[in-house]
């Protein structure tokens, strides 16, 4: 199957002979580190620490913003209020808006998927829509990963997707 794959990719994109299995080990090997199960075990707990913040703040948002509010001298304390109230509610209208933007890609990109008959257009359209809250880089990984998936069923769904993104 891995064989296959290479065949594919050595045949549909360009400058890519001098990639193999093995390289492609060495390079996962590199960027992981020896001990890659540690590696993602620490991303996945980073991630966690972060969303369980997160719904702290969302579920006591209020009361953390006072308590914080407290460390300010009295005579700031208005000033750092109405900071603090205005850069939430600009915050507030960013996430909203990027999740609009995030539900539009990752739609445009189902849509798209689907209709060049791509295999697992739900699944990278949905990460296409995740990943599009990285700025530049999200539609960048996306792209590589669908035209991975388009390069190994043939070159007119290869440019489907180069075209989607363009």
């Amino acid at each position: 199957q891995s064989a296959r794959l290479m065949d594919s990719i050595h045949r549909y994109l360009p400058f890519t002979g001098a990639i193999s299995a093995d390289t492609l080990a060495a390079w996962a090997k590199s960027s992981l580190g020896s001990r890659p199960v540690v590696t993602i075990g620490t991303s996945i707990l980073d991630v966690l620490t972060t969303l369980l913040v997160g719904v702290y703040l969302l579920a006591d948002g209020r009361q953390a913003f006072d308590w914080v509010l407290c460390l300010v001298p009295v005579r700031h304390r208005g000033r750092a209020r109405r900071a603090g109230v205005s850069g939430a509610h600009r915050m507030q209208h960013w996430v909203r808006g990027q999740g609009l933007l995030m539900l539009l890609h990752g739609g445009s990109a189902f849509i798209t998927f689907w209709l060049i008959g791509l295999p697992y257009a739900a699944a990278l359209a949905t990460f296409a829509g995740v990943i599009n809250v990285i700025p530049f880089l999200g539609p960048i990984l996306t792209l590589l990963a669908a035209g991975l998936v388009a390069a190994t069923e043939a070159p007119g769904k290869l440019l489907g997707v180069v075209l989607f993104y363009l």
